[in-house]
């Protein structure tokens, strides 16, 4: 299926952008909850980035922990049907020919983040296949796993947000699911204890799903991180609800998308 580009003004950081986060600046949480899972990863990114079938970072880790990197999150999940094979079927967000723009990133830094941007343990680095099992990821409260890589001399970001409850392996860090946590978060922010029946795997499918089939997708220079975090979420924000106005066909499906987002604010506004 081909994906149309559409111009996402840069995604949001919750935390401090790229150039402007010192070190040490964030206190980071450790993991001390019995309530905890192992996620995996897989890091994908759009293909025009990629030298070849994969893009290498020239940095991963070390973008958060040399004191200058991006924060917050996108979300989305797959099932894999056995190594790398992307499985179609229940519980799946993507299927093979969906994914034919994005291509994995090798040595990308993963770091776990609160909804309103404080780090939770250490990052750690994708593999030469573009995944990365996180061990201790809390359970209980919606989070984000933030990707960060760099080529070509610019920093890029991916992301997705881990609904509470057990997660389909592995789950993908895209540009749609970037796009779609970005927004989520955007609302949660400040609100990082709000409990709404929208935030499920499910639920989440859903939504990238119907954006998925719209031909919705991002920009690479719209996944730089070189803005502040404020005005990233307040392009965002706009630029997707253009988007889900002008490039989703079905009522039906808008519908669902503006009640997922309606769910969302319910719940912070009744915290």
């Amino acid at each position: 299926m081909r994906r149309l580009l559409v111009p996402l003004l840069m995604l949001s950081l919750t935390g401090c952008h790229a150039a402007n986060l010192a070190a040490g600046t964030l206190k980071t949480i450790q993991v001390t909850s019995q309530a905890a899972r192992s996620v995996q990863i897989e890091v994908r990114a759009p293909g025009s980035l990629a030298a070849g079938a994969q893009i290498l970072s020239d940095a991963g880790a070390g973008l958060w922990n040399g004191g200058s990197i991006l924060s917050d999150a996108g979300a989305g999940v797959i099932a894999a049907g056995g190594g790398n094979v992307i499985a179609a079927g229940a519980g799946n967000y993507h299927v093979e020919d969906s994914l034919a723009g994005d291509v994995p990133v090798v040595k990308a830094g993963v770091q776990l983040l609160t909804l309103s941007g404080a780090p939770i343990g250490s990052p750690i680095e994708t593999d030469s296949q573009g995944n990365v099992t996180l061990p201790s990821v809390p359970d209980g409260q919606p989070i984000s796993a933030v990707a960060a890589f760099s080529t070509g001399g610019k920093v890029y970001r991916l992301a997705v947000l881990l609904a509470p409850g057990a997660a389909p392996a592995p789950v993908f860090a895209d540009p749609v699911n970037t796009m779609v946590e970005s927004a989520v978060s955007n609302v949660l922010a400040a609100h990082p204890l709000a409990q709404s029946p929208a935030l499920t795997f499910t639920k989440l499918k859903q939504v990238w799903s119907i954006c998925d089939n719209a031909g919705i997708t991002v920009d690479p220079a719209d996944l730089q991180a070189n803005l502040p975090p404020d005005q990233l979420r307040a392009n965002l924000v706009k630029i997707w609800q253009q988007a889900i106005a002008s490039q989703i066909p079905s009522a039906t499906d808008k519908q669902t998308v503006q009640d997922f987002m309606n769910q969302i604010r319910a719940a912070a506004a009744g915290q």
